[in-house]
Formats: structure tokens, sequence, C-alpha cells
């Protein structure tokens, strides 16, 4: 798990693009590097036309990757289970290390914490070598993490039942729900960009959260790092929910703190209390709707980068993955749609400085803003009248994606659904 994005998207989180220039030497090849780019949608179409055309080992891995990225953890792991009995010796270190990043992942997907740690540990031990430096300390700071939860148990949703949330608008435009920690109130930030749920040190300690284990680095949407802990709800209500064992990073009240402290947030809602809800529904007089019957779509567009939500949109004629970001106020496109429309930017639109603010950081970019988009997912589509494009990373290895959708498109309709279980952005 990359913890240093584990903090909120609405402080900036990178999302997916496609586009190569990349000419390989065979279809593993291809499709490893379409993989590497995360450009899964095609991927998945791809090894299904094209399997007999791979070795079984090569198989083994495309299909894992596949399988992973679509929420089908287990289908996963069985995956990597044959692979790695059959085929190990014959697999590159680099792909047994991406191998063993998947199943970690899945492995924290499905709340078994010590698998995880397990799994990472053999990253360490035996394919450092095929990652580079960036990766392999994300890799021992997860580590930190899944060995201080290896003895919890896993998150469990007490009472699955469909449930009506009352949300409101925080000071910064951010969706915010009423939640219980153990027995204390709050308000959080619910945010579907967030990775694992965050409360404050102050929060954590007034709620009576455990906190767990040494501290590791927790970075933000800046580069910049910050010290954090590991906690356990033993109970977390969101409504009529009650969630047992609810993990959460115990982070620094300045982190969470803008505008000199004139803008606070408590906590965050992330990632693993919204896949255990199933199906998520957002509608525009911000109630937040868990229904008793899910919708199912025969083709998914939408699939998971660990645990961060990307959709596939299009814009003009281009072919874009898209973060889908309910924690971001507006939507806006990133450095790889820039290089490949420079040109056109930069003869029609102004140049000008905007501000990004990160966990206790503010950082400078440059950016362009374009007129008035179209930007179509599914079977639908809105215009959004301002884009900021930005034309620089925000971070060093942020340069995989082409945008976010934020909540100026989600606003464009009456409702917004997000599935976990059979992965669909569905737009009404």
């Amino acid at each position: 798990m990359k913890t240093k994005n584990i903090l909120l998207a609405l402080l900036i989180l990178p999302v997916l693009f496609t586009g190569y220039s990349y000419e390989p030497q065979n279809d593993f090849e291809y499709f490893y590097e379409l993989y590497k780019k995360k450009d899964i949608f095609r991927l998945k179409t791809l090894v299904n036309q094209e399997k007999e055309n791979l070795e079984h080992w090569q198989s083994y891995v495309i299909t894992c990757f596949v399988a992973s990225a679509l929420g089908k953890y287990q289908i996963s792991n069985n995956l990597i289970k044959e692979l790695t009995e059959q085929y190990s010796a014959i697999v590159p270190d680099s792909i047994m290390a991406q191998v063993y990043l998947t199943k970690s992942n899945n492995d924290v997907k499905t709340g078994n914490y010590r698998d995880a740690y397990e799994s990472s540990k053999i990253i360490v031990d035996k394919f450092s070598n095929g990652l580079d430096e960036t990766t392999l300390e994300d890799v021992k700071n997860s580590m930190i993490i899944w060995e201080a939860i290896s003895g919890i148990p896993k998150m469990n949703l007490k009472n699955r039942k469909g449930t009506k949330i009352q949300m409101k608008l925080d000071m910064a435009g951010l969706y915010n729900v009423p939640v219980r920690v153990n027995t204390s109130v709050f308000d959080f930030v619910f945010d579907t960009g967030a990775n694992i749920s965050t409360i404050t040190q102050s929060n954590a300690e007034k709620s009576e959260v455990d906190i767990l284990g040494p501290e590791f680095d927790v970075g933000t949407s800046t580069g910049d790092k910050v010290k954090s802990k590991i906690g356990i709800a033993k109970k977390f209500q969101l409504g009529e929910l009650i969630f047992e064992n609810v993990i959460f990073i115990v982070i620094p009240d300045a982190a969470l703190e803008f505008g000199g402290g004139v803008y606070k947030i408590s906590g965050i809602v992330g990632f693993p209390v919204m896949q255990e809800m199933k199906e998520i529904r957002i509608n525009k007089m911000y109630e937040l709707i868990i229904p008793d019957e899910k919708i199912t779509i025969s083709n998914p567009n939408l699939f998971f980068d660990e645990f961060t939500p990307v959709v596939q949109g299009f814009i003009d004629n281009d072919t874009l993955n898209l973060l889908f970001d309910s924690g971001a106020r507006n939507s806006s496109l990133y450095e790889p749609y820039y290089q490949m429309h420079r040109k056109e930017i930069e003869e029609n639109y102004d140049f000008k400085i905007i501000k990004i603010q990160g966990a206790g950081t503010e950082k400078e970019i440059k950016a362009y803003q374009i007129g008035e988009k179209e930007i179509r997912i599914y079977n639908k589509s809105a215009f959004i009248k301002k884009l900021d494009v930005y034309t620089e990373p925000l971070k060093e290895d942020d340069n995989s994606y082409a945008g976010k959708i934020g909540r100026d498109y989600m606003g464009e309709f009456d409702e917004v659904i997000i599935n976990f279980e059979h992965p669909a952005l569905i737009l009404r």
C-alpha cells in the first residue's frame, strides 16, 4: 500500500492516463506495460482476446492483476497461489515483486493483515532488487502498519441494512457525515479518494481509539511526509450502520488544519468502510444512501488502484482514466493531459499559478484554465465550464493519471452511485 497516498483526495491525488510511446517485443511485454500504466480497461479487453498467445505463467500474472483491480481479491489470490507454486522459479524478480504487491493489497482488502505483512516481507527479503527505491520504501513503511495490526480481527459491518444519512457541506465545501467513534461523536469528511480512514491525534485520544505500533510516514499531495500511527476503533457508527474493528491513521492535529487553523478536519471516512457498505449513493440533497438492493452492470467502468477508485472517461477524442474524488470541489486535468495537448492549450489559454494544499503544507504549481469541456462517463455526460490543467506533476512519481472528477461534475446529476462489489460508477 502506498502510504504516501493515504491522505485525502481533497488534498489532491493523481488519476490515470492512457497514452504510450512504448514499442513492445511481444504480447506479454505489451500487456505488462499496460498494467504498469494502469490501463486496466484496455488490458482486461485484450487479455480476454489474446490469452492463447501467452505462456501459462504470463496469463496467471496478467489475470491476477486485472482481477485485483476489479475487486475480485480472492480470485486474484487464488491465481497468485497457483503461479507461485508452479512457476516462481521462471518468473523475473521484478514481476514477482509486483505479484506480491498485488497479493498484499488483496490481503489488506480482505482483512488478512498478517498475510499482508508476510507478503510485504517476501518482497523485501527476496525481490527488493525488482523494485525502485521509492516503491521499496513504501513497502517497508506499509509493513509497519500491517505488523502493528496483524493480530486485529478484520473489520466487520455488524448490521448490514439499507439506510439514509443526511450529510452537509463544511466551510471548504466537503461532504461531512455524523459519525460515532466508540462513544464520541464527530463530523467526518466523506471522501471516496481517501485510502484508509483518518482521525486526528486529539480526537483519537478523546474517543479512546487504541493506538498501536511505532510511527510511520504518511505522505501529502505536496510530497511532504507526516509522522503518524495506526489506531483501531472497536466500534464505529455511521447512521444506523455499526462497524467493528475499524482501522484509522492517527495523524497530528496540525496536519489537518488549514488557513492558520481557521478550517480543521476532525477525521475522514475512507475506502475500507465504504467498501464494506458494497454500494453508496449520493444525491443532490446531500443524502448518503446505502441501498438494500444494489445495481449491477455487465461491463464495469470503475477499477481500484489500491484504495483509489478510477473511472473511464472521455473528453473530445481522448479515452482517459480519471480519479473519482468526492473530496475534490473541482475537477481538473493533470500534466499528462497537458503534454498531450500542449500546443493547443498554450496558444489558446492563459497561464496562472495555483496553490495546492496538503496536510499542513502548501505548494505552488503552474497551470492553465481551459474553457468548457464535455466529460462523458459510461452513457452520461456533463459540461465543466472551467478546468485547471496542471503543467507539472504534483509529486515526482505523479505521472500516471490524466485528471480527476470532482463534485462540480457530480453536481450535474441527480444521483451518483458507486458500487464496490461490481465496480461501477453510475450517473443518474
